[in-house]
């Protein structure tokens, strides 16, 4: 209750318990401001001692309402001396409950404030890949590049190529001397736990290795290489069997050979070290390395592959379990090579070989092959013959006739990916469980996310 007089303003706080009418506190109020104004008019001790004068004429009204709000507030959120101790727990959970919910706002409003800044980034280098180079920016690149990265170069020197799929992936893709450097760093060299498409340091933009690897993170909703996990759907697959990786020095198209589950964890199960075969010794070598593939594809594509050709692998995280990698597995299409890809032959792979831990979380059967150790070089033509005059040495993607599509697991949610990788045939009946396994546990994934 507050009485304001020409000395200053007194307020009182009066506490009337639980229980009582509306009438009655309106009664008690009433007579509680009266007695409160005839202190005032008799001026007793009292009211000499409650009354807090007013600073200056000016700040009479408002200065009074702020105080007095002001210590209302700190009395309602923070425990005094005069409260109960239930009053002081309640207090106390309050305080802790609004530190919570602003660290939480701070939180999310920071994700989608660099989400939103990263994705403006990316638009300006979009269009600085299309905007012509100046003179100055083409003279200052180095020899052998092509003109359309000059500018690109002019902000970030470590830039070897550009890699484009579909209307999801339209990034650029740098290269540094380690494969932690671009984990948490932009383009611009920024910190950004977006980061940017890297390839392996072991790798170079000339493509002199066998196979080129490029890391990049899973940034739900379609940032940076999450669009990659669509690769798990055969219909994807179908609609974008071909993308675009050019480097400073070539414009290049790339078929897409194998799509893999991987389990990054070497401690888990048979380990598979996609990431470190980079150049092949021999023929058998090279050959090994697409047997392991193509045991481990969800996909087969029918796409013919031969130890001439250059590989490119694209990793990513996924999150059906920890340390989960999603790879991606194409061919660069050959000089005179027609660029179309028949994918009416292309099925899900009805024996795909999942890891271990896989199988320990969702269930089903892991498949068996005949024990070898060597992989064999095929010998028989491709299923889908391309104009390589190498064809007699090529390997194409196991393939099967009717096979229920549902076997594919479907992509999951968010965010991030490392330096990397820091027999008898089943039944028709395991064969079909193990799709259903596959689908029912991207359902939950789905609906999870």
């Amino acid at each position: 209750i507050g009485v304001a007089t020409g000395d200053g303003y007194w307020t009182e706080e009066l506490r009337l318990g639980e229980g009582k009418s509306r009438e009655l506190i309106r009664n008690e109020t009433t007579l509680f401001a009266l007695y409160m104004i005839n202190q005032a008019i008799v001026k007793t001790e009292s009211y000499k001692n409650a009354i807090i004068p007013y600073e200056s004429k000016k700040d009479q009204g408002v200065l009074a309402v702020l105080k007095n709000a002001l210590r209302r507030t700190y009395e309602y959120l923070v425990p005094i001396k005069k409260d109960d101790r239930a009053e002081k727990i309640r207090k106390i959970v309050f305080l802790v409950a609004i530190v919570v919910f602003l660290g939480s706002g701070i939180y999310i409003g920071n994700y989608y404030f660099t989400r939103l800044s990263n994705d403006r980034k990316i638009e300006k280098l979009q269009h600085q890949l299309d905007i012509p180079a100046t003179p100055e920016e083409i003279e200052n690149m180095p020899e052998g590049y092509l003109e359309k990265f000059a500018s690109l170069y002019s902000i970030n020197s470590d830039i070897v190529g550009w890699i484009k799929i579909s209307d999801t992936i339209d990034l650029p893709v740098v290269r540094f001397g380690d494969n932690d450097y671009y984990l948490k760093k932009d383009f611009y060299k920024k910190d950004n736990y977006h980061g940017v498409p890297f390839m392996d340091y072991r790798c170079n933009a000339s493509l002199t290795t066998t196979n080129t690897v490029i890391y990049g993170h899973n940034v739900k909703p379609d940032r940076m290489f999450a669009s990659l996990l669509n690769y798990k759907k055969l219909a994807y697959y179908k609609q974008n069997p071909v993308f675009t990786f050019d480097t400073v020095y070539e414009e290049s198209e790339w078929k897409i050979l194998y799509v893999m589950i991987i389990d990054a964890d070497s401690s888990r199960g048979e380990y598979f070290d996609y990431h470190n075969f980079i150049n092949s010794s021999s023929d058998k070598d090279f050959y090994d390395f697409i047997e392991k593939c193509k045991r481990r594809t969800l996909i087969n594509t029918t796409v013919d592959v031969n130890p001439t050709d250059k590989l490119l692998t694209l990793s990513t995280c996924g999150f059906d379990f920890n340390d989960e990698r999603i790879v991606v597995v194409a061919r660069k299409v050959r000089d005179g090579e027609d660029s179309e890809v028949d994918v009416k032959n292309a099925v899900a792979n009805p024996k795909v070989q999942l890891p271990d831990i896989w199988y320990q979380i969702w269930g089903g059967e892991k498949p068996t092959w005949e024990s070898s150790s060597e992989a064999e070089e095929p010998s028989s033509e491709p299923e889908n013959n391309s104009s390589s005059d190498n064809s007699s040495d090529a390997v194409s993607s196991d393939s099967s006739s009717d096979v229920n599509t549902s076997s594919e697991p479907a992509s999951s949610e968010e965010t991030n990916s490392s330096s990397e990788p820091s027999s008898s045939e089943t039944s028709s009946e395991e064969e079909t469980s193990s799709a259903e396994n596959l689908s029912s546990s991207d359902e939950e994934n789905s609906s999870e996310e």
